[in-house]
């Protein structure tokens, strides 16, 4: 059976997780691949669960806190020092945004009891709305670049996932090639229409891919010492970060481009002995900082 929606950006993610309250994320941020990881602190209860998506050049993140019933919403911080805020969803019991581009637009997901489905805020003041998904059954977008182009993943009636690109906000979706591969998410798109993800192979093994355009065929990118690994955003100097799992841990990690080799970020000590080695670096902006 396929994974379905377990990624990374999984809509799976926006339902509690069954252990309870004792469940919980930070959102860190790293001022560049050689620097400590720091907290982002979210607005209210300082217990909640927060993750950091995306970071654009000017400094503004985007991710997900929960509530206290461990449900994901869409919120903003507008740089690493100043609490979040929320982002609107009305229409919907839960969200998460993925990428804010230098313009300030938004994408991520929305979900109702009906189903789960791409999101898209002009800004964050503005509402919510969809982007177009005709041919697959709920979608998702991860990323935007400033020229508008989105990319993403979207599930069909079998509930496979495939890679997905839309040319601007109001665009038709289409598939991105994955050609090898059972299934994919394409996670990240920079500014020269580059795309890095990861793939999905008969044995649910995921790993780091490619794409040099939104016409071209998939390719791995480097991932030796790892068994796994996931590509989860590429800036416009085409530097890369993302994740690498050995055994059941996952490791924040960085590629200079993608055709260089793997390398580890650096993690706090103190945060190991919180969290233990369950890290994933997941954007980086045109600056080298790092959100995760």
């Amino acid at each position: 059976m396929p994974k379905g929606a377990a990624g990374s950006f999984a809509p799976v993610s926006l339902t509690p997780p069954s252990g309870g309250g004792d469940s919980r994320d930070a959102a860190l941020f790293w001022n560049d691949e050689n620097s400590q990881g720091r907290v982002l602190e979210a607005a209210g209860d300082e217990n909640v669960s927060r993750v950091a998506y995306s970071i654009n050049d000017n400094g503004e993140i985007v991710g997900f806190a929960t509530n206290a019933d461990l449900y994901p919403f869409p919120v903003y911080w507008p740089n690493f020092e100043v609490p979040s805020s929320n982002l609107r969803y009305e229409g919907y019991t839960r969200g998460q945004a993925y990428s804010i581009n230098n313009d300030g637009e938004i994408v991520g997901v929305a979900s109702n009891a009906d189903g789960f489905y791409p999101a898209y805020w002009t800004n964050f003041e503005e509402a919510i709305s969809n982007l177009k998904f005709e041919g697959y059954t709920q979608g998702v977008a991860t990323s935007i670049n400033d020229g508008g182009e989105i990319v993403g993943y979207a599930t069909n009636a079998d509930n496979y996932l495939f890679p997905v690109y839309w040319t601007n906000s109001d665009a038709a979706i289409s598939n991105l090639r994955h050609d090898g591969y059972t299934e994919g998410q394409a996670i990240s798109i920079n500014g020269n229409g580059k795309i890095v993800g990861y793939a999905t192979n008969a044995d649910d093994s995921r790993f780091p891919v490619y794409w040099t355009n939104s016409d071209a065929a998939i390719s791995n990118l480097h991932y030796d010492g790892y068994t796994q690994g996931q590509a989860l955003s590429i800036n416009d100097n085409g530097k890369i970060v993302g994740l690498a799992r050995n055994d059941l841990n996952n490791f924040p990690v960085y590629w200079t481009n993608y055709e260089e080799p793997i390398k580890n970020l650096n993690v706090p000590s103190g945060l190991l002995d919180l969290y233990g080695q369950f890290f994933r670096a997941r954007d980086i902006n045109t600056g080298g900082q790092i959100v995760g």
